[in-house]
């Protein structure tokens, strides 16, 4: 049967989400629409946006979306139609956006053509019109996006696009084997990443102030889980190298070849090392370039790993 489809001329630049009464632009200095909770903490089930990169049918979001959605949370898929890997924060500023019901059997499933930040910006402005998500998730990705790869990832991106609107967001990558062999096309733990997500998902409502505050305000979470087994959760921070460099080999016809290194550098304490080692690892990230704010994320995430041991 074929999926309904919605075709829409789009700007995504002056797409709008009132929050607290403002637009979603403004909302820096504004509360979201939602109930008051005056108690510490947030205890009911999250209105979640869940996206990624890797399209909607990929195995990643499948994984994330039953589980969250088994442990009670009110979850809403809109995520590309098919791969947008490595597309950063890419948004369109104008054309047209192709939006589809990829599942007929689950309409809160949304297919849109365009990028993992399209897809959270249409969802913001038209989707979320009345009441904003209290947190929105990308991933869980095939392959880890650790340090510099994040300025090139779409499931980064994705979470980027919701902390510009105001919204907290978190960016889940599970660890490959091909990330090491790019011959090695073996499945993540999907699984088991999905349900570490479940599990920090509870630990970061737990620590939140109410459920409209879950994290610091402009902040997100850069999430990676390791292949092969869980020994421990670190706070991670940020090399500054691709651990991951592009190669280019060229070919007889002319043409070159792509694909990709191995890399490090010196620094401890750094994501992908971490990761390697068999950690989840916990980065804060805000979108801002400048990082002016860095010791209140490196607090928040403290805090959470510190939650995460007991």
């Amino acid at each position: 049967m074929k999926s309904p489809k919605i075709v829409l001329a789009v700007t995504l630049a002056a797409a709008t989400l009132t929050v607290g009464g403002m637009t979603a632009g403004e909302s820096a200095t504004a509360d979201r629409s939602r109930p008051a909770e005056d108690a510490a903490g947030c205890n009911r089930p999250l209105r979640v946006l869940l996206t990624n990169d890797d399209g909607w049918r990929g195995g990643g979001i499948q994984a994330v979306y039953a589980a969250l959605k088994a442990a009670g949370h009110d979850v809403r898929m809109v995520a590309p139609a098919g791969s947008q890997s490595g597309m950063g924060a890419r948004i369109a500023y104008g054309g047209v956006l192709e939006v589809t019901h990829p599942d007929v059997d689950d309409p809160t499933v949304t297919a849109v053509l365009g990028s993992p930040s399209d897809a959270v910006a249409f969802a913001l402005s038209n989707l979320y019109t009345n009441r904003a998500p209290d947190v929105v998730i990308s991933g869980t990705n095939f392959g880890q996006n650790t340090s510099r790869v994040t300025n090139h990832s779409g499931t980064v991106g994705a979470i980027t696009t919701a902390i510009d609107r105001g919204i907290p967001g978190i960016a889940v990558s599970s660890e490959a084997a091909g990330d090491y062999d790019p011959t090695n096309a073996t499945s993540p733990d999907f699984a088991d990443t999905a349900k570490f997500v479940v599990r920090l998902l509870r630990k970061v409502q737990r620590s939140a102030d109410n459920c409209a505050h879950l994290m610091p305000r402009h902040m997100g979470l850069n999430v990676n889980y390791p292949f092969g087994g869980l020994k421990g959760v670190k706070a991670a921070t940020l090399d500054s190298i691709d651990p991951f460099p592009t190669t280019y080999t060229l070919r007889d016809d002319g043409d070159y070849d792509i694909s990709y290194a191995n890399a490090s550098s010196e620094r401890r304490g750094v994501d992908y090392k971490l990761l390697a080692r068999g950690n989840a690892t916990l980065t804060p990230i805000d979108g801002d370039l400048s990082s002016v704010e860095r010791p209140r994320g490196a607090k928040f995430v403290a805090d959470l790993v510190g939650r995460l041991s007991n």
